[in-house]
């Protein structure tokens, strides 16, 4: 697989892995994306020492679409299947 590729899914693994983490957490509104950019730096900084011969801007926007989105829609899925009603 191509180092490119291997970012965007990874950036697409880690999104959930963050949105994962922020509902165990508990985390609502801004901390929750707070939490979410810092992960995201997290790993920027991670995949930046294990490519170092990709440059940086192509690691920090490779998958950034996948991430968060990613990202929002764990989220948004496991908050509302713990906290929904009675059906």
């Amino acid at each position: 697989m191509k180092t490119l590729s291997l970012v965007y899914w990874l950036r697409a693994l880690t999104g959930t892995v963050a949105a994962i983490v922020c509902h165990l957490l508990e985390l609502s509104d801004l901390r929750g994306w707070v939490f979410a950019l810092a992960f995201y730096a997290i790993t920027y900084y991670v995949m930046r020492l294990k490519w170092p011969r990709v440059g940086a801007r192509r690691i920090a926007l490779t998958g950034v679409g996948a991430y968060f989105l990613f990202w929002a829609l764990i989220w948004t899925l496991l908050h509302s299947l713990v906290y929904m009603g009675p059906v």
